[in-house]
């Protein structure tokens, strides 16, 4: 504070565009701040590494004031008590200068209140102040319209300078709070201590005219009080992978966060080898996760962690938990915030399944109170079929496996639970951990009911529905030594092409089939590819064992979809054609089911060849594969022919890949 009191009394008027500043951003904490009505301003940081102290600053500022310009410093920490209102109708979309950054985290929220960026050990508070570190020679590779439209952003801002600075770290909007949240953690099973954000730095809140909140950070920016023996940086490797995935699984309709924009720098980042830096600016609600909790509460910090809780049930979950509850107590309304958390959690978790993702790092800090899947880091979708599918070189117990993540997110839970006993008793937190498997059993078979065309959603068949999705996962399992386990996504979209045959039992239907060509090439071509599949002899007959209960189920639904009228609309799955009537063939409801299937099972997922196509050519400079990709993934449900020959196939030259946290 004694600097800025300094800074205005010496050289309270700054010119925007000073060369001499310009150039010093890659090697010292000098950041310029976007300023709605004067354009640019800049801004020390304490933490500068160029030895350039005070005086000097000083005297800059003053070259700078005799030179030209009316421009005021305003220190970054003074736009603590801003509140940003919803923005007018009609002033959207915005210039990103326009953008507001209400920081309610940061004002309602403690943090240690010191200024300095170095790293060291917090108590009793949320979070600490982290400037981001200037990057040298930022060039953005890809920026996302669609998390822009999050932000009531004009897309064409994107493409500005502006942008480019703040999102690369090299300035800072007038609005913006950098800080760094403090968390801590389980991670594979053990307390971990401390952990917080290492490496991603959020700037504060901005609010669409919808009222949303959405948190912008930046992932790459530089050190902060959390980074331990870090660099705080990441790689252009890791970078690409989480921007690809976080926006695939959006589109997929998994609960995540969002990517803004992806930057390069000239940063040379040490990993496993010398790699190119990037930054991920990323979107989400809320970045507070399990261990925010868990932080307070083993450091012994009660008051805090009521703090918390009560400020994340008024800003980011839903009304009645303070409406719905009028007169209910303090423990009432932590039961249901807890109960909700669940609720996502197996909510989310069960999507994964569906979608095959496996997730490399499912430790308590990387689980989001919001139940979105956030930190991407070792993660990948599977190819062929395997319940034990890991993806984490580190994983050597296999913790984190395909078939056992619906459990860790149990398991994480109860580590909640435990962090939250100062304000929520563990027996009555025990209530919702014995509801967490039906809640997510519910979850996920009415998932793959969708994914298997079962459009009737009747609640006396889940067991036996459970049960077929079981016999159809362990025919579909790799085998060592064998060709069987089923492409995960192949299987179900081929699946979903076969289904108007597979529903056409009877005579007159397939007749019809007969009739038409391309539907009998495209049916006929999908069961071909089904036994396929499964033609090895260690599961050839188990896949026939499964394929003619699924064919009798298909006839039993096709009966109940004709009944709808009489089971009520809300038993048939939204997207299900309105014309279904009593009277409907089996033909009319078979391509009926084809469509909702394919809602419901894409096409394109990320694979790991893929993101590695994107990842070598951006490596070389060249940023199109990125772009290509990222359009792609934007509709994974859709037929996309012009990319079927490069993407929708499996990598059969090599076997499970591992990854690394840097990954």
């Amino acid at each position: 504070m004694v600097l800025w009191q300094r800074l205005r009394t010496h050289a309270s008027h700054l010119v925007p565009l000073c060369s001499r500043l310009a150039t010093t951003r890659s090697s010292s904490s000098i950041h310029r701040i976007i300023n709605g009505n004067t354009g640019l301003h800049y801004y020390y940081n304490s933490r500068s590494r160029n030895g350039m102290s005070a005086d000097q600053l000083v005297g800059i500022f003053q070259q700078m004031h005799s030179a030209a310009g009316t421009q005021s410093v305003v220190p970054p920490s003074e736009d603590v008590q801003r509140s940003a209102p919803l923005p007018e109708p009609g002033t959207w979309p915005r210039l990103f200068h326009q953008l507001n950054f209400d920081n309610t985290f940061a004002r309602q929220l403690p943090g240690d209140g010191i200024e300095a960026n170095y790293t060291r050990q917090v108590r009793g508070v949320c979070y600490s102040n982290a400037v981001p570190t200037p990057s040298t020679n930022p060039r953005l590779v890809h920026a996302n319209a669609g998390a822009a439209a999050l932000l009531d952003l004009n897309p064409s801002e994107l493409a500005t300078p502006e942008f480019v600075d703040v999102v690369s770290g090299c300035a800072l909007h007038s609005t913006a709070k950098p800080i760094a949240l403090t968390y801590a953690g389980h991670q594979f099973g053990s307390f971990a201590g401390q952990l917080g954000d290492g490496r991603a730095i959020s700037l504060g809140e901005v609010v669409n005219h919808h009222g949303e909140r959405w948190e912008m950070q930046l992932k790459g920016a530089g050190m902060t009080p959390y980074s331990r023996f870090a660099d705080g940086r990441a790689v252009l490797r890791s970078s690409i992978r989480e921007y690809m995935c976080s926006e695939a699984m959006n589109a997929l309709g998994v609960p995540t966060s969002r990517a803004l924009s992806l930057v390069v720098t000239d940063e040379k980042v040490v990993r496993e080898t010398v790699e190119p830096g990037a930054i991920v600016c990323r979107l989400a609600q809320s970045w507070i996760r399990f261990g925010s909790f868990e932080h307070q509460f083993y450091f012994k910090q009660p008051k805090v962690l009521k703090r918390l809780v009560d400020y994340t049930i008024t800003h980011h979950f839903p009304s009645y938990l303070e409406t719905a509850m009028p007169g209910a107590s303090d423990e009432d309304r932590y039961l249901a915030f807890y109960r909700e958390v669940a609720r996502r959690t197996a909510h989310t978790i069960a999507l994964w399944q569906a979608v095959g993702f496996v997730g490399g790092v499912l430790n308590t800090d990387n689980f989001s109170i919001l139940g979105l899947s956030i930190d991407y880091g070792p993660f990948a979708f599977m190819e062929a079929f395997d319940d034990d599918a890991v993806f984490n070189h580190t994983d050597s117990e296999g913790m984190y496996a395909y078939g056992r993540q619906p459990d860790v997110g149990h398991w994480n839970l109860s580590r909640l639970a435990i962090a939250l006993s100062p304000v929520l008793e563990v027996e009555r937190a025990r209530e919702v951990l014995l509801e967490y498997p039906s809640m997510f059993h519910k979850a996920y078979v009415a998932k793959m009911r969708s994914k298997l065309g079962l459009l009737a959603a009747l609640p006396d068949k889940d067991e036996s529905d459970a049960a077929l999705v079981k016999e159809l996962l362990d025919a579909m399992q790799s085998q060592p030594g064998t060709t069987s386990g089923a492409d995960w996504t192949i299987f179900f979209r081929t699946l979903s092409e076969a289904a108007p045959s597979l529903s056409a039992t009877d005579e007159a239907s397939q007749q019809q089939i007969e009739a038409d060509s391309n539907l009998k090439l495209a049916t006929t071509r999908a069961r071909k590819a089904l036994e396929c599949m499964f033609q090895d002899e260690k599961v050839s007959s188990k896949w026939s064992a499964w394929r003619q209960k699924y064919t009798a189920r298909l006839a039993e639904d096709s009966t109940a979809v004709r009944e709808h009228s009489k089971l009520g609309g809300g038993l048939l799955l939204p997207g299900l054609s309105s014309s279904l009537d009593a009277s409907s063939t089996a033909l009319a409801i078979g391509l009926a089911r084809r469509d909702v299937m394919k809602q419901h099972n894409p096409k394109y997922i990320l694979r790991t060849w893929m993101a590695q196509k994107a990842i070598d050519a951006a490596t070389a400079n060249d940023f199109t594969v990125v772009d290509q990709l990222f359009k792609l993934l934007q509709r994974p449900y859709d037929d996309q022919p012009e990319f079927d020959d490069v993407y929708a196939r499996q990598d059969t030259a090599t076997g499970p890949v591992c990854l690394s946290c840097s990954s």
